[in-house]
Parts: structure tokens; sequence; C-alpha cells
């Protein structure tokens, strides 16, 4: 085949195009496929990649209180009128906290020359300062960000003329999601908007009467789009608590990240199974993501074809009857999943899981004597395995006449799991809970 002469000019709409599953760090993987997060292995040689200072929640490493809260007590957040040392946030209204953070900042920027951007940003727990000048603030402002958005700006501010080449970025998360009344976001300030709250099996431009979740963040979305000049979003792409879960959100992924774009967003970091190797589907949902974070008009379902044809050749008709089964049920039935869903999911009620095991058993049919592809496939099992251990774990623990049975299907079927997850690396079942501590529960029970 001869290729005729081209002369075609891409722009991206997204300078940041990130997700953190192991596999999408390799250096030429991640340039072939043109994700350029601070995750990946990516080097000068092939083109760079935004390099990140501290990454996120760096409060307790502008202050840590374990240093300071005995003498400076004032430094830390004031909840029902005490300052607290334990999940504790800063006082953004007290003039010595932003002296430091500015010199701390300072003291990153200097210290870190290859790094673009530079987190100051809520530690990953409640607890905001409502002290009288803080409350005061946020009374101006209608929303918690405000003294957030005033202390990021002004550190900003601060260093802009000694570094112009980089940017601070600030959490739009949880209390501080909601944009404030009057300030808005300095040209060198990034706000990361995060969609943690959100249901992820229904698009997050779903109507109110669907999801009303989704409709809140939609309107902070635009809300923010309004005064940001640089608005990031970290969108969250698998179950945490259950990260081997089966997660029906792969036809979600293209329209929110045309929702993103479509109201100005310039990256996007989705965060998926960054701890663990072999979740659910990881080598799939990262070819999706990367192929939409480049090009957000790129055809889902070409996606998944190509990529269930190369990567599990004459097994993929299996594989791809299974994920019609487990995103039409969603779809059809309504059923919402946030990243926090279990095995009880009414997803993995009636016959569902009986019919999905019975397609993966196709599928391992048809990789027999083919190792590579029958190791490919396994992994592709672990998913609707580790659902289907968790209701055999309940049916021995209710007793009733089935007992027995259950138990021999539950020891066959954790011998298989055991074996495949142990090959494919499995550290963690959820984003806290180690593999060998599930196992150890599996085996007790």
């Amino acid at each position: 085949m001869e290729v005729p002469a081209l002369d075609r000019v891409f722009v991206p709409a997204l300078e940041l195009r990130s997700t953190d599953y192991p596999n999408s760090r390799d250096a030429d993987w991640a340039a072939r496929n043109k994700l350029n997060g601070p995750q990946t292995a990516l080097d000068a040689r092939r083109g760079g990649k935004i390099s990140y200072g501290p990454f996120v929640h760096t409060f307790n490493s502008i202050l840590d209180p374990a240093q300071h809260f005995e003498k400076h007590p004032e430094y830390f957040s004031e909840v029902n009128g005490m300052r607290i040392r334990e999940h504790t946030q800063l006082c953004l209204t007290n003039p010595e906290v932003l002296r430091i953070a500015i010199e701390t900042v300072r003291r990153w920027m200097r210290e870190q020359p290859e790094a673009s951007i530079f987190s100051v940003s809520q530690n990953d727990w409640q607890n905001w300062c409502t002290c009288r000048e803080c409350s005061r603030v946020i009374g101006e402002e209608g929303s918690p960000m405000g003294p957030y958005l005033r202390f990021v700006n002004a550190i900003a501010g601060a260093l802009e003329e000694e570094f112009p080449g980089k940017s601070i970025d600030t959490l739009a998360y949880q209390f501080t999601r909601r944009p404030p009344e009057k300030t808005v976001p300095r040209p060198n300030v990034i706000v990361r908007l995060c969609s943690i709250e959100c249901c992820f099996s229904h698009p997050l431009s779903s109507p109110a009467a669907q999801d009303p979740r989704n409709a809140a963040f939609a309107s902070d979305l635009r809300g923010w789009s309004e005064v940001s000049r640089r608005l990031y979003l970290w969108d969250y792409v698998i179950d945490y608590s259950h990260s081997l879960l089966p997660f029906p959100n792969l036809y979600v992924l293209r329209p929110n990240i045309d929702l993103f774009v479509r109201n100005g967003v310039k990256g996007i970091y989705e965060e998926a199974n960054y701890f663990s190797k072999a979740g659910e589907l990881a080598e799939l949902r990262t070819w999706i993501l990367a192929k939409t974070l480049w090009d957000p008009a790129y055809d889902t379902d070409r996606a998944i074809d190509e990529f269930l044809e190369g990567y599990y050749g004459e097994a993929a008709g299996p594989l791809r009857r299974l994920i019609d089964l487990l995103h039409g049920k969603a779809r059809m039935e309504g059923i919402h999943f946030n990243i926090n869903e279990g095995p009880r999911n009414a997803l993995f009620s009636g016959d569902c899981v009986a019919r999905g095991l019975g397609l993966l058993e196709e599928a391992r049919k048809l990789a027999a004597g083919k190792p590579d592809l029958r190791r490919r496939v396994e992994a592709a099992c672990l998913p609707l395995w580790y659902v289907r251990i968790t209701q055999l774990l309940r049916e021995v623990g209710e007793g009733g006449p089935r007992r027995d049975e259950a138990r021999k299907d539950l020891e066959a079927l954790f011998a298989d799991f055991d074996r495949v997850a142990r090959e494919h690396g499995v550290s963690h079942v959820s984003e806290g809970r180690s593999y060998q501590d599930w196992v150890r529960e599996v085996q007790k029970r």
C-alpha cells in the first residue's frame, strides 16, 4: 500500500492528557498514544511531559501540624471554636501562614526547575477553618472556596514576576467545589475541579431527574468555566472500594470528556487504578482514554472493537458481548455507580453474573492452547470472578441447603482467582486494602 503525501495539522483541545494506570506509564507507549501527564516516564527525547512539583493535598507540606501546632495553633483550622491539630487545614486568612506559603512555594520552584505546575491545595479531608475572619470571607464569597482562592491568588501574584513560566494549581474539591461569587483565579492559577461525588454509569450531563449529583456538578463546571482561564478536571474512572469490580462507564468517558472540553477545560487527569496491576479492564480503559483525550470525537465503539480485536484476537467476541451485557443492563435499568459501589449493586442481580461467567468460559475455550492469549483473557475474568466469590461467601455464611455446594464452588473458583491474580501482580483489591489482606479474610470465612 502506498501512502500519499499528507499535510495535516491537528491541535488537541487538551494541553494535559493524563491517566495513571500502571500500563500507561511506559515512555514509548505514552508518546505513541499521546498521553503527557506527570505519571508517565516521558523524557525530553520523546517530547517531554507536563511536570508537577508537589502534586496534590499539599497543606501539610507547607505547614506540618506535627512541627508547628504546639507553638502556633493559630496557623491551623478553627472548628467549633477550637483550633484542631488532627485532620486540620490551614487558616488561610492568617498573614503569617501566607508569608510561609509564599516562601515554601518559592523554594519548591527553585529546587524543581523542570516542573511547570505546583499544587497549593487542601488536605484530603474536611475541617476548613471557621475562625471569625475565614467565616467573614466565606460569607462574602458564598463558598468555602473564597478564602482558598484568595490565598492561592496571593501566592501566585507574589511569585509571578520571578517565575513567569510556572503556575499554581489548586483544587475545587468537595467543600471547595462551588465557585466563589467575587474572586476569580489569576492567569497563573489553575483550578482543578473534581468530580468525586458523581455517578459514573451515566454522563455528567444527565438530566437532574436521572441523577441530581451529576446535574449539580455540571452546574459548578459551568460556573468555573465562566471565570477560569485555565481550568483542569480531576475525573474518576474506577471503583476505589472494589477496584476489581466491573465498572460500567466505558460509554460515559467520551461524553464526559466532551462536556469538559465544551466548558473550556484545558487539562484532564483521569484517576484510575494507580495502586495495582490488573485492574478491571485496565488496558481497554486506558486505550479509550488515550484516544478520547487526544480527540474527544473518537468513537467509543470503534475504540472498543479495535482494542478487543488487537488484544484478545479470536476471544474478542464473547468479551464484547460481556461488555454489552453489563453496560446495557446499567443503562436500561438506570443503575447508578459511584466510586465506592460494592458487589451487591443491582448490576449483579438476577442472572447477569451467570450469563457473564458463561461468556468468560467461552472466551477461555477460544484462548486454549495460546499462552499469551490465555493470560490476557484470564485477567479479564477477574472482575466477574470477584463478584461471584463475594456472592458465594454470603451463601456459605448464611447456611441453608446449598451451603456445602456453595463451599465447593467457592474453593474451586477462588483457586483459579488466586492463581491468576498472583500471575498478574494484583497487589490491592481497593485503594486502601492489600490483596493479601483480602485473601486472608476469604480463607478465614
